[in-house]
């Protein structure tokens, strides 16, 4: 592109020659997403023509010169922009960016995005993301519950997660948003979390280490409290902690992390039963005789149901 730049600059008359090929060439309906150039069959031409000047015309020696210049000029030229072009189609299709759906209808689905933040997807829930961030935002969309790390805290990182959206920059956060509700739930570990109504968001709450953001569209929208769940990352962790819970607060966490459902046989009986205990990886089994042992209960099973009953 050098020559041909160096070639334009070096007379008006060339540029105007430029100009020419340049309007020609941008106005007609040429293909030339098909065009193949050589370069040598175009260089053979010129020489063949040279010859032939040399031969049957010695005495306009200079015209011949003179016509050599403006043809190779007109190549280069022809050669440089179809070069130009074809260059500019083919970044318009890689900045093509594609987007990827990942999921999980049990355990849980560990994915590492572009800009290296990690994300961890809990069961039933789904994520869409792009192969690679452009411009001067990342963007993604969950639906259901997710851990992330976020790196990078030059460009904003936003979660569209059912009507709300999430901006962060740079921190480590819990998203939950239930399929069948609207209601969205923010547990920020470390950095800072804005949340906001995605059809409001100057109306937004900013979140630090500790704090816990809720936004119920259907009921009293934003909401920031002190996070008082000990166990919402333990769908991630698989640690279960239990500090003098009672027995029926303690029946809704299993039966969330477990997925079953509980039920306790005489609430009257059951209603001063509390726990405290670290639960560290243990299947539902092991559960069960560690809450019998402690709490002098019993446990059976029907109709996938956990009954409770007091001994």
């Amino acid at each position: 592109m050098g020559e041909v730049k160096d070639w334009i600059i070096a007379s008006e008359e060339n540029e105007k020659y430029f100009n020419r090929v340049k309007f020609i060439w941008e106005n007609s309906a040429f293909n030339y997403q098909n065009l193949e150039i050589s370069s040598s069959k175009a260089w053979n031409r010129i020489e063949s023509s040279i010859t032939a000047e040399r031969t049957g015309y010695q005495s306009n020696i200079r015209i011949g010169l003179a016509t050599f210049r403006k043809i190779a000029a007109i190549v280069i030229i022809l050669i440089s922009i179809g070069f130009l072009i074809t260059w500019i189609i083919n970044q318009n299709k890689h900045s093509e960016i594609e987007w990827i759906t990942a999921n999980t209808t049990s355990g849980i689905n560990e994915i590492i995005l572009a800009d290296g933040s990690h994300i961890w997807l809990n069961h039933d829930s789904e994520i869409n993301y792009p192969e690679k961030f452009k411009g001067e935002s990342r963007e993604i969309n969950l639906n259901g519950e997710a851990f992330l790390e976020v790196k990078n805290k030059k460009e904003p990182f936003i979660i569209h997660a059912r009507t709300s959206e999430i901006r962060v920059l740079g921190t480590s956060f819990n998203v939950k948003s239930g399929r069948t509700t609207a209601e969205v739930i923010v547990t920020v570990v470390s950095g800072r979390v804005s949340l906001c109504d995605s059809s409001n968001k100057e109306n937004k709450i900013l979140l630090e280490p500790g704090d816990q953001g809720i936004n119920s569209p259907d009921e009293v929208g934003l909401i920031k409290k002190e996070n008082d769940d000990a166990n919402f990352q333990a769908w991630k962790t698989g640690i279960l902690i239990f500090d003098n819970s009672a027995l029926e607060e303690v029946c809704k966490v299993l039966s969330g992390h477990f997925n079953k459902s509980f039920m306790l046989d005489n609430e009257e009986i059951l209603a001063d039963k509390s726990l405290t205990a670290i639960f560290d990886n243990k299947d539902i089994t092991d559960v069960l005789q560690i809450l019998e042992i402690t709490l002098d209960i019993s446990s059976k099973t029907e109709h996938d149901t956990i009954i409770l009953s007091a001994n």
